[in-house]
């Protein structure tokens, strides 16, 4: 062999880009393993590049000091290292393929692939070992030739351009960072071996190699990304990773979620050293990884086999107590086993779940079971059917007639959502409400039954058969928003109808925020002649500022209260007074849940206006309800 054939070159006497290769990898290698960080495959597999590039390096040194300290004579130490150097290029690429391919679920799931490609790296490795291979050197050039470097330097091109491919082809499902970052290295690693086959004294391959390293911790790899830097533990997005990652190896753990109060009465600096301290009393717990959930919340896991009732109490009691003199509202969900969530997904909605309770439970202490996950799924499946309901437009509404004790008959009507499911039976509001007022959907609900109510007065001339007026619930936040009386005179408008024909229920409760705005809307409203009933009166706060403050007509009694009525002497104290009190201010009662003839007699000696309840009418669709109408009003009309 008279010259330096391309690609059969590896050693050249001028090593300083190796030895630059080693400093950078080192620098590398000490930063990852400097800090803790969450163990996922990815992390590991970059750990193992960065060794493998470093004894490749490390070889591929040996290897011209080798050559040149025997004149070109190949012996057995020579030879040996020169066919380590092969191999570990070899598996230096096959480790950047995995770490790529790890990022592709898809992927990773086809074992046999995953087995061909490795079978096809140790037929390469063993070629290396086996094919014939010769040295060469002649001043500062030193090589290794023959066909175990030629197959070497056809296996590792393959598998960069597998890799190539892989980002490619699967672009969609990659980590945009990550597929960035492999293709920075691969088209470097490329644009190295090019330039070595033009240059053969310039040794770039190695070198190309830790810039690629390089480029992956900056890129990814930095244990400094996982992190939350306020409180120095795990961040928000790597707790939902790693979670996926737990899950995906089938691997059990157990945990906590710590959550705490939204609002702190604090300033930012205090508040940061709060955090700082609760993550601090976290992480001593042996065996945790501790993550910083939504807002203030804490997360921590650990291997299954750790878990200990004792640590979740001694969490709580250190939680119960006060940071830096301030009071925490927090709340403990002690996880001892994951299994209990069937999938990622599950814990997230675990999670939610919980944190929309925080504000209104009192339990501090939880221990997460089949029990309760049983409860949360079927949460879940509501609010699934809420949501496809309102899609496919299976929101019904029903009708619950009101008869005028001094009309002596039913000048109105409540409008109930119910909701068809997609078997045909209905779903009863107890069921669907308070999950659409957890989830948002309420509104959609109220105002999905606000406009059917519109078009049944557009349709139906009701009040020639002596219906006055539809009852309409307002949920809180439909209340709350201000373009509230914008939305509904536009509706009426569109139906060409009267606002006295519309009266709007709004319910006491103590999850109105924005009381003022809430006043504003029905005053505006009121104006325009619409009418308002304060609904559940007895049931909420009760509290008589809602009768004085807001700008109500009618006020209609829970069927809680009315049933205890009968059956509690201090309730009917309680309600005797309120009513007189009531008709004293000059406003309309209804009386719901009245469902006996005694009840509707008693009430009658009451002199209320309205009754409603199952002793005249269960809730009814719109066609039977027009029918119970025209029955039951004939004789008086």
């Amino acid at each position: 062999m008279n010259g330096l054939v391309p690609w059969e070159s590896e050693h050249v006497m001028n090593i300083e880009i190796q030895t630059c290769g080693l400093v950078i990898l080192c620098v590398l290698f000490f930063f990852h393993i400097s800090r803790e960080t969450a163990g996922f495959h990815g992390t590991k597999l970059y750990g193992l590049a960065i060794v493998a590039n470093f004894i490749c390096l490390i070889l591929d040194i040996t290897s011209i000091f080798l050559i040149t300290e025997n004149q070109g004579v190949l012996t057995l130490p020579t030879e040996i290292v020169c066919r380590l150097y092969l191999a570990s290029l070899l598996w230096l690429f096959y480790l950047g393929f995995l770490y790529t391919a790890n990022d592709i679920n898809i992927l990773r799931k086809q074992r046999i692939i995953m087995k061909l490609i490795l079978v096809f790296v140790i037929i390469g490795t063993l070629l290396a070992f086996f094919l014939p291979i010769s040295i060469h050197q002649e001043g500062r050039i030193a090589y290794s030739f023959g066909p175990a470097v030629t197959s070497t330097f056809f296996f590792a091109p393959t598998l960069i351009l597998g890799t190539l491919f892989l980002t490619i082809l699967f672009h969609k499902r990659m980590n945009p960072r990550r597929r960035m970052a492999v293709q920075s290295w691969m088209i470097i690693e490329t644009a190295a071996g090019l330039l070595q086959f033009f240059f053969p004294t310039l040794l770039l391959i190695g070198f190309a190699t830790a810039i690629g390293m390089m480029i992956l911790f900056m890129m990814l790899e930095n244990p400094e990304r996982e992190l939350d830097r306020t409180v120095d533990a795990f961040s928000t997005h790597i707790l939902h990773d790693y979670v996926r990652q737990l899950y995906a190896d089938h691997k059990p753990f157990c945990g906590a979620l710590i959550l705490n109060g939204a609002e702190w009465l604090v300033g930012l600096e205090e508040e940061n050293a709060i955090l700082q301290d609760m993550a601090a009393f976290l992480k001593k717990i042996p065996k945790a990884k501790v993550f910083r959930a939504t807002g203030y919340d804490f997360a921590i896991i650990m291997p299954i086999k750790y878990y200990s009732e004792d640590v979740m109490r001694e969490i709580y009691e250190r939680f119960v107590l006060s940071w830096h003199g301030y009071e925490i509202p927090s709340r403990i969900i002690a996880v001892p086993d994951n299994r209990v969530a069937g999938s990622p997904d599950e814990v997230t909605q675990f999670y939610h779940h919980y944190r929309s309770r925080l504000e209104t439970s009192d339990e501090r202490l939880m221990f997460m079971n089949e029990k309760k996950a049983s409860v949360i799924r079927a949460v879940k499946l509501i609010h699934q059917e809420i949501a496809s309901a309102l899609d496919e437009d299976r929101v019904e509404v029903f009708y619950q007639p009101i008869y005028s004790i001094a009309k002596k008959r039913f000048v109105s009507a409540e409008a109930l959502a119910r909701i068809r499911k997609k078997d045909g039976t209905i779903m009863m509001p107890g069921e669907f409400i308070p999950i659409a007022e957890e989830t948002g959907l309420i509104e959609d609900i109220g105002t999905r039954v606000l406009e059917q109510a519109c078009k049944m007065l557009h349709r139906h001339p009701i009040t020639e058969i002596g219906v006055e007026y539809i009852e309409v619930n307002l949920s809180v936040s439909q209340c709350e928003n201000r373009w509230l009386p914008e939305d509904i005179e536009a509706l009426i408008a569109r139906y060409t109808l009267s606002p006295s024909l519309l009266n709007l229920e709004i319910t006491e409760t103590s999850s109105i925020r924005f009381r003022d705005t809430v006043i504003a809307n029905m005053e505006k409203m009121t104006k325009h002649g619409f009418s308002f009933s304060l609904d559940d009166f007895g049931t909420g706060e009760s509290n008589l500022n809602y009768i004085v403050d807001m700008p109500v007509q009618i006020i209609k009694f829970d069927r809680t209260m009315t049933q205890d009525y009968f059956k509690n002497d201090r309730t009917k104290l309680v309600m005797d007074s309120i009513i007189k009190m009531v008709q004293n201010m000059h406003l309309k009662i209804v009386v719901e849940g009245i469902e006996t003839k005694e009840q509707l007699e008693a009430m009658e000696k009451l002199d209320v206006d309205y009754i409603q309840g199952y002793y005249f009418s269960k809730p009814i669709p719109l066609n039977e309800f027009i029918t119970f109408i025209h029955k039951k009003n004939a004789a008086t009309l």
